[in-house]
């Protein structure tokens, strides 16, 4: 379905965020945890990838080689939580589950361990990249500018990626579009989110991996320079989206008129 926003990745990697996100926030919150360091965390989402997503195939756990016998450039492999192959996708992800919120320093070295792979591999770019920082807790600003500002999507219960943002406004759209009953006052706040969510999608446009880097050849790829301008509007905007998200969720799934809270 056509949509006025800056799509920041194809479908399968948007339908790998959704259930990122929807184990995060609802399956983890729900779930029995074990007696490993990460309370199963890890298990469980590759156990969820598995059952959720058909035409995937799941890398197996301590993956070594980004699911598919790669090396790197430096010659020192490294493990990744997740990798998840479709024939049109890659989605690479980084689990933690720490009851104090990750630093900016785990979302670097996340990112630097697949950059080494990339710089040995260029075919990576041929197709999606999709890089998720997936969290059981919520990210301070510093851990979340670095996501945003290296092109990783960040997935906790309190935030969605921007993709599935986008999925919802769509949604949303197709609604009203339908004729939702939606008061004027919703209307003009679901006006207000949109335009939000467009300007953080034009943001963020550049930053992720399918439009920083490009191939040129099986040894040759080029990386495209970018950088925000204002990154506490940037974070504000996003965060409010997120919150955003909740009443315009409850609004659109009622059957009945929804004012303001």
């Amino acid at each position: 379905m056509p949509t006025r926003f800056v799509t920041p990745c194809d479908p399968p990697a948007a339908h790998f965020l959704r259930e990122a996100y929807q184990f995060v926030a609802r399956i983890w919150q729900h779930t029995a945890r074990d007696e490993t360091p990460d309370q199963g965390f890890e298990r469980l989402f590759r156990e969820h990838c598995i059952e959720r997503l058909n035409g995937w195939k799941i890398s197996a756990a301590r993956e070594m080689q980004l699911g598919a016998a790669r090396e790197t450039a430096s010659g020192v492999l490294h493990e990744i939580d997740l990798v998840a192959l479709h024939d049109s996708a890659t989605a690479v992800s980084e689990l933690k589950n720490y009851q104090d919120s990750p630093g900016k320093n785990d979302i670097i070295i996340f990112h630097a361990k697949v950059l080494d792979y990339m710089l040995a591999n260029a075919d990576l770019i041929l197709r999606e990249l999709c890089l998720a920082f997936i969290a059981s807790t919520n990210l301070e600003n510093p851990t979340l500018a670095t996501c945003l500002g290296l092109g990783i999507h960040p997935v906790t219960p309190q935030l969605r990626p921007l993709p599935v943002i986008i999925q919802n406004a769509t949604y949303w759209e197709r609604k009203i579009r339908e004729g939702a009953n939606i008061s004027n006052e919703v209307m003009t706040r679901f006006e207000d989110f949109c335009a939000r969510l467009s300007k953080v999608a034009v943001s963020l446009s550049e930053t992720w991996p399918s439009s920083r880097f490009g191939y040129q050849g099986p040894s040759r790829i080029v990386v495209r320079t970018a950088a925000f301008s204002d990154t506490d509007n940037l974070l504000e905007d996003f965060r409010s989206l997120n919150a955003d998200c909740v009443f315009l969720k409850e609004v659109f799934e009622s059957p009945q008129e929804m004012d303001f809270p």
